[in-house]
């Protein structure tokens, strides 16, 4: 909901409409300006989310014969765990979300080939659920802070072990290919010897 006078947008706390409800902008698309708290649902479903920020939404919903199409454009911040040190690290996500929904089966076609329909198991269109699948999808597997992620840090170590990075290691591989065990070595000499007796 937008408080246009003031310029204040107030916290939604859910986003969920029955199909009839929808029924009434066949016309013309619903349009959508939200900011909703998804806190809870975030850190119940990862539990390594320390924080989240309020969830920006906006986007449409148009409905097309036995269709509803929703294209979303989300804005987040995501407090996490580094996953090299634990140190928390904001994470901002902004992202597209185009889903297609139907609750009747029939006359796909045209769809199926292009895109995934995703059918209401009842008569709610629920974008919380949507919004929160999203989300969790855009977290990326490696989150660094700033300083880890350009190097500057450095990387964790104790005794007799140190976390490298994947070029460091790559490197090492490489030079202990080249290297030739001295006990082959040896041997290696012995063949050339052999060879020039012969």
């Amino acid at each position: 909901m937008v408080d246009v006078a003031l310029g204040l947008q107030e916290e939604v706390t859910s986003m969920k409409w029955s199909l009839q409800e929808l029924e009434k902008y066949r016309e013309s698309p619903l349009k959508l300006q939200e900011t909703l708290d998804l806190t809870a649902v975030l850190k119940a479903r990862d539990h390594t989310i320390s924080d989240v920020s309020p969830v920006k939404v906006q986007g449409l919903i148009t409905l097309d014969q036995a269709l509803i199409i929703a294209h979303l454009d989300v804005q987040v911040t995501l407090t996490l765990p580094s996953t090299r040190s634990l140190v928390p690290v904001a994470l901002p996500l902004a992202f597209s979300v185009d889903e297609i929904y139907t609750r009747q089966l029939t006359d796909l076609d045209e769809h199926t080939t292009a895109e995934t329909v995703i059918y209401l198991e009842q008569d709610v269109l629920d974008l919380d659920q949507v919004l929160t699948d999203n989300i969790l999808l855009q977290i990326p597997s490696k989150i660094l802070t700033p300083a880890e992620a350009a190097n500057e840090q450095e990387m964790p170590h104790g005794n007799d072990w140190q976390v490298i990075s994947e070029a460091d290691y790559q490197a090492q591989q490489a030079a202990k290919a080249n290297q030739v065990d001295p006990r082959f070595a040896k041997l290696k000499g012995l063949l050339k010897s052999d060879d020039d007796q012969n």
